[in-house]
């Protein structure tokens, strides 16, 4: 699962900050699913995002870009699912 983290802030352009997001186990794309704000700053601050102010905005836009098209995935496969009913 770690290549999945990896490849998502290389395309995030956020790929420096992959050793600290797998070092304090944010490991799994799908752990963003259920974070809330606060969960979001404690990540930011944990893996280092918030010594650089300027990788924080680009960091929630990239987390909120994911979770869109999670919940548009979703969506398309729970109409394929009525379909083949």
């Amino acid at each position: 699962m770690h290549c999945g983290i990896s490849v998502w802030l290389k395309e995030s352009n956020l790929l420096e900050y992959s050793v600290k997001f797998i070092e304090n186990g944010y490991d799994d794309l799908d752990q963003f699913r259920t974070m809330r704000t606060e969960d979001l700053a404690e990540l930011s601050n944990d893996v280092g995002l918030t010594a650089k102010k300027g990788h924080l905005k680009p960091f929630y836009a990239a987390i909120k870009q994911w979770k869109i098209i999670q919940t548009i995935n979703e969506r398309k496969d729970k109409r394929d699912i009525k379909k083949t009913r």
